[in-house]
């Protein structure tokens, strides 16, 4: 049987972990350098409690990056 994210993405073997957190920060529409900072998110190394909106319009929101980690962590659990 196949792995479902393999599946969905019609490849054979999933996406390395690298590729997956540059991919969702460019559907995200964030910048590349957020890759280590996301990184230290997925690795534990953060908390996720210090990404809070603070509601002032940032360039870079931190609900933005916070819903990033979110989605990636999704992706790579999924079996």
């Amino acid at each position: 049987m196949k792995n479902k994210s393999a599946e969905v993405q019609g490849r054979l073997f999933s996406p390395d972990r690298r590729e997956v957190i540059l991919r969702n920060l460019d559907n995200f529409s964030l910048p590349s350098h957020l890759e280590s900072l996301i990184d230290q998110f997925l690795s534990g190394r953060r908390d996720e409690s210090t990404l809070m909106c603070c509601h002032s319009e940032c360039t870079v929101c931190n609900q933005t990056i916070l819903d990033c980690v979110h989605q990636i962590q999704k992706e790579l659990t999924v079996v």
